[in-house]
């Protein structure tokens, strides 16, 4: 049996925060599933597609680029973390299980996966992405043949 942390250890801590994820790090769990949505000029890690639940701010997440976003309180006085962040963070330690949100430019979102490959951030072993778009899954598999999908 694997264990995955949900949103981080988002019973403790802000789902999807730097401290949910770190402390699911530290409990050497087999993987982390978190949500990806995409911002003006980012990705970044949270589950809804608006900001309200979760942050003090409100409207849409595609409305906002990353950098608005971060000033919102995710709880704890926690940030909303990009994509890279957690990808830096997990320091190649376990595997992510990227659940993508909503339509999003899918080639971005594959040169990103490859660069921080190519730069030895993370290895395709400890990369799974997951989506309820199996339209998503299908395009990227076949952009990038050594990904895991679910």
């Amino acid at each position: 049996m694997k264990i995955f942390a949900h949103r981080g250890t988002s019973t403790h801590f802000p789902e999807n925060t730097q401290s949910a994820i770190m402390a699911a790090l530290k409990a050497n769990v087999d993987g982390i599933e978190v949500d990806v949505q995409s911002a003006l000029d980012d990705y970044v890690i949270i589950h809804d597609t608006y900001l309200d639940r979760t942050t003090n701010g409100k409207g849409k997440v595609c409305d906002f680029s990353a950098q608005q976003i971060k000033q919102f309180d995710a709880g704890n006085g926690e940030q909303v973390p990009t994509l890279q962040q957690l990808i830096d963070w997990n320091n190649n330690q376990t595997l992510l299980n990227l659940e993508l949100k909503h339509t999003f430019e899918l080639e971005k979102f594959a040169t990103v996966l490859e660069s921080n490959i190519a730069n030895k951030k993370i290895t395709a072993d400890n990369i799974l992405v997951s989506s309820f778009n199996h339209h998503q899954l299908h395009w990227l598999k076949s952009r990038l043949p050594w990904l895991k999908i679910g």
